[in-house]
């Protein structure tokens, strides 16, 4: 199992849905 893929696919999916998340809030809402 390639745990280093598996966690650099991980810090990716987690980086880009707070980042998603922290934008929506900053713009007051769901877009």
């Amino acid at each position: 199992m390639p745990s280093g893929r598996f966690a650099k696919a991980s810090i990716l999916a987690m980086l880009h849905w707070i980042g998603y998340v922290g934008c929506a809030n900053h713009s007051g809402g769901k877009r």
